[in-house]
């Protein structure tokens, strides 16, 4: 690799899952979001490159984000973060910049202070 390569960073394939490709996709031809099949397609796409993404990688950083009109199941930043803390990969939340990313770093919070609150050891 050389040093223009490792500046832009490299496009890496991923496969569609495997649902996916069995309802006959053509994996040629683009496929808007505009029907519910579609969007479902899109959403199952968009969980198993951000799978992807997280567990290659040694930590995440999360800012900003939406919150809403989004393509995805959850919001990307959200799903994300999801997944990092179920890989247990360190996650870095950039609250103060706001989105969807102030929302997960708030709801964390709330899961702790729920925890510290009643002494649960482990609330789900």
């Amino acid at each position: 690799m050389d040093r223009g390569e490792q500046r832009r960073g490299r496009i890496v394939r991923i496969k569609p899952p495997d649902d996916v490709t069995r309802e006959g996709l053509d994996l040629n031809q683009a496929l808007l979001p505009d029907t519910v099949q579609n969007r479902v397609i899109w959403a199952r796409c968009l969980e198993e490159m951000r799978q992807k993404l997280v567990c290659d990688s040694h930590a995440r950083i999360s800012v900003g984000g939406r919150s809403f009109g989004y393509k995805g199941k959850y919001p990307g930043i959200v799903e994300e973060c999801l997944i990092a803390i179920e890989t247990q990969k360190p996650l870095y939340i950039l609250a103060g910049f706001g989105g969807a990313s102030r929302q997960v770093a708030l709801a964390l919070q709330s899961k702790e202070a729920t925890r510290t609150h009643y002494g649960v050891s482990d609330i789900s």
